[in-house]
């Protein structure tokens, strides 16, 4: 493994700290799995977002895309701070 510093403000460690505490895992554990989820979500498979277009999604993919991938972004990481149970499962 390689050793990585970050920076947190006082809210985000008590969000981490927290997180660790449900989870009976340790701070870098939960930090590796968020980055795997954010990560599953960012670099999602492009052919799947297009697929989503075609059966009922937006109309206007090719014109408001960015819009689109930020907001579901925004909102999948909205989702993630709010509970511990929504963070994957070790192992991904």
């Amino acid at each position: 493994m390689i050793k990585k510093m970050i920076y947190l403000d006082p809210q985000r460690q008590r969000l981490l700290k927290r997180l660790a505490d449900e989870e009976k895992a340790s701070e870098t554990e939960i930090v590796r799995r968020a980055l795997d989820r954010y990560a599953a979500t960012v670099l999602e498979d492009p052919l799947k977002r297009l697929i989503g277009m075609l059966q009922g999604g937006s109309d206007d993919g090719s014109v408001n895309h960015d819009e689109g991938i930020v907001e579901a972004i925004d909102a999948k990481i909205a989702r993630g701070h709010h509970s511990a149970s929504d963070l994957p499962e070790h192992g991904n």
